[in-house]
């Protein structure tokens, strides 16, 4: 009998069962690749880090490789997904020194090299998980330069895409790609996403590394990939990787001067959330690398044409660029034993509910004296129109609005209305949480119309949640229009890539040696400075409210048996310990408290008293809904 843990895809959710046996076969479903949208759905897992809370719904998932759980298992299959060209009708990027090969005369555009025609060596190729790709010379070229373009690629491209971005998809989008390379010099490897209509934007570069010298990103030159930049075009950006790359890495937690360095022939986990108020945040494995704001048009302007999204995979090989070719070519030999491999790629949406006055569902209206009027009259109200009480019937009538939410977890409640001299400024609105309680938000109606207004953030459960618009002790006409519950994260994670010196002290060394830990790397006390090293982690916690309290540590036999935790929380400070010999590689529970929204609240790690390596990885926090 079989007691390990089976996770089981049912619709984009990942469920974990502690009972493989107790699964009926009918339970289980196989994996699909998905129609791309929420109502069609794939079947597969969850993403691998919750980076911005739940609800989203897996929609395209492409699972490389031979083996029965994966989704593109062979090139027929993957000729049916993707293409071999780029949506501008390129098989060539302008700035790249590769062509992507097609498989066959089927499906290459005009001129584009084709397999076993222009090439002697394979393009791609399917192993049990994976698909690789790799670069080979075209035409028996003997020595590449990319002003000769006889360089091929595997690079390919989705045919499917979204039909926009931001606020003009109205949708959050979360693309997920597992990745890893083993590149020649001069390589190119991207990830990015762009529009049909291209003007300097819009473009998300994921991920962005070529092989070439240049000392602004660390003194000599990239060809192991080491080093790269995730960056926006024709939008804003909180880290300026092109001044330099190396030290945008290193500003966002990821080494770049000292070990362990970013090694591309590990596996990465590289995460892009772009949500539906035109922000955006990259992660590599679950450590955020960007933040910015973008709109999804021609250029990036917010007035500028809507452009669709379209999602590159490009590991090639070259520049054209002036600024960063200087002037090479290298022996087509230096290929061998190079390649990119792609273990999968998912992309997931999320809608926001909103409900609205003109809704045929999940709207109460009481009127007590008088009705709610339904008017038009003044500009910046969601749907068709909006209510008002006239100015009459005070304390007698509301509108409640009952959302349909997926799940049970922390959200931002937002309410818009259409505002005027004329307005009620102690407006009350009413939000029941999670656990039966009601907070009561008194907002000012005269300013801040037709745009969405925060109420604040709460825990909500799909059983009882309601917000409810009331007229009592107003002096003013009450508008009631719409409410958006927009979902957050339930957890926070602070990772000890995110720890600045202030929240250290003595000598903490970086490591990647021991597996199971969180991020990109964990650190450690190397076994010295006893009772002078301390490792903060403080959360911003988007509620107040209890929460589990977890660490993670990698295990081994060198590590201490009684590593003090020391947790801060609204009703005190307590101590516990955890022996890191046991246990590594899974979220560890240190104790459930009550906690205040905001920093007041961590965990600090510290060696005194111990003997042997003590662990600072990461520490989660929890909210636990009633």
């Amino acid at each position: 009998m079989s007691f390990a843990l089976r996770r089981v895809m049912i619709r984009g959710v990942a469920l974990s069962v502690g009972l493989a046996l107790l699964l009926s076969p009918a339970w289980a479903a196989a994996e699909t690749i998905g129609g791309g949208t929420i109502a069609t759905p794939a079947v597969g897992p969850a993403p691998a880090y919750a980076v911005d809370g739940s609800g989203f719904v897996l929609v395209k998932n492409w699972n490389f490789g031979t083996s029965p759980s994966s989704t593109v298992t062979d090139m027929s299959i993957m000729n049916s997904h993707f293409q071999y060209h780029d949506q501008h009708g390129l098989d060539a990027n302008p700035g790249y020194g590769a062509s992507m090969v097609a498989p066959n005369a089927a499906t290459a555009i005009s001129g584009q090299p084709i397999e076993g025609v222009d090439t002697t060596s394979p393009v791609r190729a399917f192993f049990t998980d994976t698909l690789r790709t790799y670069l080979v010379p075209l035409n028996g070229a003997t020595t590449l330069d990319p002003y000769l373009l006889n360089t091929g690629s595997g690079a390919f491209q989705p045919k499917w895409n979204l039909p926009g971005g931001g606020s003009r998809l109205g949708q959050d989008v979360l693309w997920e790609t597992r990745v890893r390379y083993v590149t020649p010099r001069h390589f190119w490897f991207a990830l990015w996403a762009d529009g049909n209509n291209w003007n300097k934007g819009a473009e998300y570069d994921l991920i962005e590394s070529f092989g070439y010298d240049n000392a602004s990103i660390g003194g000599g030159n990239n060809y192991d990939g080491r080093y790269w930049h995730s960056s926006v075009v024709g939008g804003s950006s909180a880290t300026n990787y092109h001044a330099n790359w190396a030290n945008g890495m290193t500003a966002n937690g990821i080494p770049a001067y000292s070990s362990p360095v970013y090694n591309p022939a590990e596996w990465h986990v590289w995460t892009w959330l772009y949500r539906q108020d035109n922000t955006y945040a990259a992660f590599v494995d679950g450590v955020q690398v960007q933040s910015g704001t973008i709109h999804w048009t021609v250029g990036g302007g917010s007035t500028a044409p809507a452009v669709n999204m379209s999602f590159h995979f490009d590991g090639t090989w070259g520049s054209r660029k002036p600024e960063t070719r200087n002037d090479f070519s290298i022996p087509a030999s230096e290929l061998a034993g190079k390649y990119y491999e792609w273990d999968y790629s998912r992309v997931y949406l999320r809608t926001e509910p909103v409900k609205d006055n003109t809704d045929s569902t999940g709207i109460t209206l009481t009127a007590g004296t008088g009705a709610w009027v339904a008017s038009s009259v003044t500009p910046g109200h969601i749907g068709t129109n909006y209510l008002h009480d006239n100015d009459t019937g005070k304390g007698t009538k509301s509108v409640q609005y009952t959302p349909t939410l997926s799940q049970d977890g922390t959200y931002n409640v937002y309410m818009q209305w259409t505002s005027g001299s004329g307005r009620a400024t102690n407006v009350p609105v009413d939000i029941v949480k999670a656990n039966g309680t009601t907070t009561t938000v008194t907002v000012n109606q005269t300013v801040d119309g037709g745009t969405w207004n925060l109420l604040g953030t709460y825990a909500l459960s799909k059983r009882n949640a309601s917000v409810t618009v009331r007229t009592t002790g107003t002096t003013g006409t009450v508008i009631a229009d719409a409410v958006r519950f927009t979902p957050i994260a339930s957890e926070v994670i602070v990772d000890n890539a995110r720890l600045s010196n202030s929240d250290k002290t003595g000598t903490w060394v970086h490591s990647r040696s021991a597996p199971g830990f969180h991020g990109y790397d964990y650190a450690h006390d190397n076994n010295v400075g006893k009772g002078s090293t301390t490792a903060r982690f403080t959360p911003n916690l988007p509620v107040a409210g209890t929460y589990n309290v977890y660490a993670r540590w990698t295990a081994d036999d060198t590590r201490s048996n009684n590593v003090p935790y020391r947790i801060t929380y609204n009703a005190g400070t307590v101590l516990v310990y955890r022996n890191q010999q046991v246990n590594g590689g899974s979220w560890q529970l240190l104790g459930t408290y009550p906690f205040n929204a905001g920093t007041s609240g961590g965990v600090v790690i510290s060696n005194g008293g111990t003997t042997g390596h003590v662990v600072a990885d990461a520490v989660r926090f929890e909210l636990v809904l009633p």
